[in-house]
């Protein structure tokens, strides 16, 4: 109703890929939500260390939700959000009417309002909810309100996840073969949803060894997928009638070019004449060689519209690449060679990146998904929301046995023996295994007092710290002795 998606990508994109999460999460929350133990540092032996899981501070997780995906984006970042113990509250977009009341009408039969509540309402009611302190914030949207956001968190400190988007570019390598499948995969990830997604493939970068036969794939596959009138076909509608507004003004910008004076620029298939803002419809569009300083090139499009740069060398697609602003979502590359895939990683940084497809980083539990500067910080999805949305607490016990800290070895003054445990002992010493039981804690520590007066020994040091130091092991090993007698 508020994207017209067809009910089967609806259900793909939507309830799909959230009940994948809460499968998943039933399985996995109790292994991943246990005590850790860790190793200790020699300097405190004996002692336990554990990691334990903790909800995020009070009063409870604020989630903001996209309106391209309005209900499987919201409804997995507040599934991890429960499962890690928090009350949460749920603001969908409020270009979604239709979810937001569907969810408005539904989460209040299933769950109390002190676990998880919903939020309607526009740019006001989410200032106000932004003005209040939060154990963590998690938005979904763009750069530009992510950074109110953002700006928001800092003036109550509270702490937060971002998912934005960026200029994701797709990159066609002079190594990559089997095009048809290419241009397939490449119009259906842009396609998808209309193009309202923030890890659409943006704009294509191919290598002019490849581009004649690229090409005519790609305008083939739009007619096997949408039909010779996409607008007949099943293709989405964009959210908004301001949304639509602007993505006719980008190609009209692009066809006003090409008209004036440059013949490389081609409008490929689409055009503005084929749009209707009063039916919500904007024709896929491919326009071949946008000049690099028009807004097509400069903005985040979020709308099927596909600009096409032929470079004439990788080192060329790079710096293509990395001169657009920002850092993308995703960085997707078409080659035969990892050792390609591999430096355009090195050299292009991005959130995501995958070799040979685009957009389905998103599609299971096991990746962790985020960008990176302008397209997000933090990450989500299985257990990376569990340990987003928990405090990870670090405890330490020590027991209180004699000779335990060494004849007060960690105290000042630091002369003599001390100083010569604390310069030379302890950056050589390795840390202390996970040891759960007191009797493994306890020959534990007396190993490493061992360890300490033998060096000594070897090192002639002065006869206090050798002195300390067997005092030390004797009380240790009468400890152990009483410790492992039955």
């Amino acid at each position: 109703q508020d994207l017209g998606k067809c009910r089967t990508e609806a259900a793909v994109a939507e309830m799909l890929a959230f009940k994948a999460e809460i499968d998943y999460l039933l399985t996995h929350t109790y292994r991943f939500m246990q005590l850790r133990d860790v190793p200790s540092s020699v300097a405190i032996a004996p002692s336990y260390s554990k990691i334990v899981p903790q909800p995020r501070n009070g009063p409870a997780v604020l989630v903001i939700g996209p309106s391209n995906y309005p209900l499987s984006l919201g409804l997995i970042a507040v599934a991890g959000s429960l499962a890690a113990g928090n009350p949460t509250v749920l603001k969908p977009s409020e270009f979604c009417p239709g979810c937001a009341q569907f969810l408005s009408k539904y989460v209040p039969k299933y769950f109390e309002s002190n676990v998880l509540q919903v939020v309607e309402g526009g740019i006001a009611e989410t200032t106000a909810l932004l003005a209040h302190e939060w154990g963590l914030i998690h938005f979904t949207g763009s750069e530009r309100v992510g950074k109110i956001v953002a700006a928001a968190g800092a003036k109550t400190l509270t702490p937060y996840v971002l998912e934005l988007g960026g200029k994701c570019p797709c990159y066609v390598d002079e190594t990559c073969h089997s095009l048809p499948q290419v241009a397939d995969r490449i119009v259906w990830g842009k396609l998808l949803n209309c193009g309202q997604n923030c890890v659409s493939p943006d704009y294509l970068v191919v290598h002019k060894s490849k581009v004649d036969a690229l090409l005519p794939e790609l305008k083939r596959t739009l007619e096997v997928q949408y039909g010779k009138d996409p607008k007949q076909s099943a293709l989405g509608k964009l959210v908004a009638k301001s949304h639509i507004q602007r993505a006719i003004e980008l190609i009209e910008e692009v066809e006003t070019l090409a008209k004036a004076n440059n013949n490389e620029i081609q409008i490929l298939c689409g055009g503005s004449k084929e749009c209707d803002i009063n039916k919500n419809y904007v024709a896929p569009t491919f326009v071949l060689n946008p000049p690099l300083d028009c807004r097509l090139m400069k903005e985040e499009i979020f709308s099927p519209i596909l600009p096409i740069v032929v470079v004439s060398s990788r080192e060329e697609a790079v710096e293509l690449i990395n001169s657009r602003p920002g850092i993308p979502l995703g960085l997707y590359t078409y080659t035969n060679s990892d050792a390609i895939f591999q430096e355009m990683n090195q050299r292009c940084r991005s959130g995501t990146a995958i070799r040979n497809d685009n957009v389905v980083q998103f599609a299971g539990p096991h990746l962790p998904f985020g960008g990176l500067g302008s397209s997000g910080t933090g990450s989500y999805r299985g257990e990376y929301s569990l340990q987003t949305f928990s405090h990870m607490l670090p405890t330490v016990y020590r027991p209180l046995l004699p000779g335990a800290d060494l004849n007060m070895a960690r105290c000042q003054p630091y002369v003599g023996w001390k100083r010569f445990a604390v310069e030379h002992i302890l950056p050589i010493s390795p840390d202390i295994p996970v040891l759960k039981t007191f009797k493994k804690t306890v020959l534990a520590a007396a190993i490493v007092v061992v360890a300490v007066v033998v060096f000594a020994n070897n090192n002639n040091e002065n006869n206090s710290f050798i002195y300390s130091a067997r005092a030390g092991l004797a009380i240790m090993l009468r400890t152990a002795a009483e410790a492992i007698s039955p």
